[in-house]
């Protein structure tokens, strides 16, 4: 019951920013073909759902309270739900093989390589593992806004405000190739969204 109701809160209050801030798009003239995977820091997943609707997304949530609420959130603004873990766990394999056969289908996923819960800015090995089993595209987004609060949580989730400016950046596709090093495609991955995140925000401080 309290992740129902925290769920309408978050949908409630996303779609107040949405409908009162001015979006500026850049970069989506580099997005591929589907399938694809869409990727970005956990702190940026508040607006993410938002910006992102109606692309019937298929969006990876743990099997937590948070996660029911992120579930439900999403499921607002047409996304569709994979439950689990990507994990070194058994139930992160499990996870990992329906992603790469939803993937195999045609779709598009959305993942946080650093969700649910960190290390914070760190890519793990299932996301490149993903994407060579299934040579799907990494897609890197972020966004900055004028108006923001980083909340303390650990990931130092980036709390947009009412009646704002935002940028929404889309980064050029990242291609795993069948004999690339896992760990160096994490540290590679890494540095594509450190940079894609710190551009939004000097791209929001002209406006």
């Amino acid at each position: 019951m309290r992740a129902y109701f925290l769920a309408i809160l978050f949908t409630l209050y996303v779609r107040l920013v949405g409908w009162t801030t001015r979006f500026k798009y850049i970069g989506e003239e580099n997005l591929p073909e589907k399938p694809f995977i869409y990727i970005f820091w956990h702190c940026h997943i508040l607006l993410v759902s938002y910006t992102h609707r109606g692309r019937a997304v298929r969006v990876l949530a743990s099997t937590s309270e948070d996660g029911d609420i992120s579930a439900r959130g999403n499921r607002q603004f047409g996304h569709r739900i994979i439950r689990g873990t990507a994990s070194s766990s058994r139930e992160g394999a499990k996870t990992i093989m329906k992603i790469i056969k939803t993937l195999k289908q045609g779709n598009i996923i959305a993942l946080t390589p650093d969700g649910p819960n960190g290390p914070r800015l760190k890519v793990k090995k299932g996301l490149p593992f993903i994407a060579q089993k299934t040579g799907c595209p990494l897609v890197p987004i972020a966004w900055s806004a004028k108006r923001k609060k980083i909340l303390n949580t650990w990931d130092k989730t980036i709390l947009p405000l009412p009646f704002n400016r935002a940028i929404v950046v889309t980064g050029k596709p990242v291609y795993v190739k069948p004999g690339d090093d896992l760990d160096a495609l994490a540290g590679k991955t890494e540095d594509v969204l450190n940079s894609i995140s710190l551009r939004a925000k000097e791209l929001i401080e002209k406006l």
